[in-house]
């Protein structure tokens, strides 16, 4: 294999560029770790819960497509969460539009419209991840 002299002053540039690379990228890690050591812990926990929506909520649309031998369907609800607590809403089709699921702390209510009490959901009948 033949190797080819690299001229000195392309040398020192390259050497230049890596060592300027280097500084830079140290003193964004250390910077950034620096800037989070003098946060507290209250801090700490508020940001994350921040990136996870768990501060203000999150609120999403989803889509159900589902396939029983010959039967298909579609299903549009709508879930905002706060936390471990939701509330999910059926938007379609029409025949479970309105139709409502409560979840706050470890206790879940069913509703419908038109009836005058929210069902509450026992554990049992949950199908609910739970972390052992």
């Amino acid at each position: 294999m033949e190797r080819f002299p690299i001229p000195p002053f392309a040398a020192e540039k390259i050497t230049l560029r890596l060592m300027i690379g280097i500084s830079l990228v140290l003193a964004f890690v250390f910077g950034k770790n620096q800037a989070r050591a003098e946060e507290t812990p209250r801090e700490i926990l508020q940001r994350a819960d921040e990136a996870r929506g768990h501060f203000n909520g999150v609120t999403w649309k989803v889509t159900i497509f589902s396939i029983e031998g010959e039967r298909q369907q579609e299903k549009t609800l709508e879930v905002k969460a706060r936390g471990y607590n939701f509330i999910a809403s059926l938007l379609s089709p029409p025949s479970v539009k309105g139709q409502r699921l409560l979840m706050v702390e470890n206790h879940m209510w069913f509703m419908k419209p038109g009836t005058k009490k929210p069902v509450p959901i026992s554990p049992r009948q949950r199908l609910v991840h739970k972390q052992v």
